[in-house]
């Protein structure tokens, strides 16, 4: 199994002197960050589509092996709501030909479902028959009515990554694979983002991880950002799966 450990993001202000070092310049966190991790998922393209001048100068500060998860923006997810008209499938086509720039630096594309949104199979798969299959996405669900075996078999036939998650509001921390490319996202326990993982529950995500069978490549990311305390866990986990 090949791991690609990071975090959910590398700009963040108060990383400077936690991680950052003091004096570095903004315009120089990637190619460090770059240097401690080989992957990193992108957030910012939730919020704003990706421009095209944006992923190229991230490829060309980061290593020729380097890693870019990209999330889906929200207007597939949280204004569509997976629905898919002619409009979803116009943007869509847009955003994957953007992505394109990043060639073999593209990692994941990772769909975010938010809690309003509730198990619907005919929803998930016009969407399954949508998505660009080239490319290797991954949903997440923060609704528990998703974790189910029909939902994790329909993922399967498509060979779409199912998100584990690791989070408060008593969402499952299902341990599944449904494509040879696993994927799991670690927001925090008792608070999203605010939360540092301790070394047993670390441990517990190791043997989790090395349970999995039939994958080939392993995602983890860590979105507990505040403190730094993603790059103190992301940095465990992978001197643990090493």
């Amino acid at each position: 199994m090949n791991y690609n450990i990071g975090c959910s993001g590398f700009y963040y202000t108060d990383w400077k002197k936690k991680f950052y070092p003091d004096g570095l310049s903004q315009k120089d966190w990637l190619p460090f960050y770059a240097e401690h991790f080989k992957t990193v998922e992108i957030n910012n393209t939730f919020y704003r589509m990706p421009v095209e001048k944006n992923l190229l100068s991230w490829k060309n500060k980061t290593p020729a092996d380097f890693k870019f998860t990209i999330k889906a923006n929200r207007f597939f997810t949280h204004d569509k709501k997976l629905i898919v008209d002619e409009e979803f499938n116009r943007q869509i086509q847009i955003f994957n030909n953007t992505l394109n720039v990043l060639d073999d630096k593209l990692g994941c594309i990772l769909w975010q479902i938010p809690g309003s949104i509730h198990n619907d199979l005919t929803v998930l798969r016009h969407w399954c028959d949508t998505v660009d299959k080239s490319k290797q996405n991954v949903i997440e669900f923060r609704h528990t009515s998703w974790f189910t075996d029909d939902v994790y078999e329909m993922l399967h036939n498509y060979k779409i990554a199912f998100c584990m998650i690791s989070a408060p509001d008593n969402l499952p921390e299902a341990t599944v694979a449904t494509a040879p490319t696993a994927y799991l996202r670690m927001h925090g326990k008792q608070k999203w983002y605010r939360y540092l993982y301790s070394d047993d529950e670390l441990h517990e995500w190791e043997k989790r991880i090395k349970s999995l069978t039939g994958v080939e490549n392993m995602y983890v990311y860590f979105n507990n950002d505040y403190d730094a305390n993603a790059v103190k866990n992301a940095k465990k986990l992978s001197g643990l799966l090493k």
